[in-house]
């Protein structure tokens, strides 16, 4: 980390924040934020805060003042705050990007597929591939997925392979596989590997 740089996160793998910005970025003109990249948004399932920046960092504080986090509610119009602390976490970095260390996507790959539909199957691609997934070091099973059709999800594209390819949820599905045989104990799968009960919390 630099020395001004407290909150270690890693990307938003999808165009999440694209989306909820639109009017904003109409108002303003600053096509940057939420564009693929370093501004396309982070995402908190993985946070590294360094405690004694944050305590001592005045511009953090002051983020923290009430009348301050009305002040940049305000200022990014037509945001509303759906994912809590993550999203709080993002305008923050909008606003003051330096506060924040741009954590590596393999310490938190993301499977959602939630926004892969129509019309933006390629727009998707371009926020949420990472890595291999053998390269993944930490696993963030958000959102839903792993395949489109269990978001409810239609995919419409001339090329649907070079959308749905390795880089997305084939592998991801199969990790999910051997998690659950590993990890859940009263999850049965069929003979075809693919067919899962429905896991049911205790």
């Amino acid at each position: 980390m630099k020395k001004v740089e407290m909150i270690g996160m890693s990307p938003d793998l999808s165009p999440y924040y694209s989306n909820i910005l639109q009017e904003y970025i109409k108002l303003t003109n600053i096509s940057i934020i939420g564009k693929p990249g370093k501004m396309q948004g982070y995402n908190s399932g993985v946070v590294l805060f360094h405690l004694k920046k944050m305590r001592e960092n005045k511009l953090y504080n002051q983020y923290l003042q009430s009348e301050n986090i009305r002040k940049i509610m305000k200022k990014y119009v037509g945001v509303q705050i759906s994912t809590g602390d993550q999203d709080w976490f993002n305008l923050v970095g909008f606003t003051s990007p330096e506060l924040f260390f741009p954590l590596p996507c393999v310490f938190n790959m993301q499977t959602s597929v939630q926004y892969l539909y129509y019309p933006q199957e390629e727009k998707f691609i371009k926020y949420h591939y990472c890595a291999e997934k053998s390269q993944g070091k930490i696993f963030h099973f958000n959102g839903c997925g792993p395949r489109p059709i269990d978001c409810k999800n239609i995919i419409q594209v001339e090329n649907e392979s070079a959308v749905m390819g390795r880089e997305i949820h084939i592998n991801v599905e199969k990790f999910w596989i051997s998690m659950m045989v590993v990890f859940l104990q009263d999850m049965s799968i069929t003979a075809d590997g693919y067919d899962l009960v429905p896991y049911r919390r205790h």
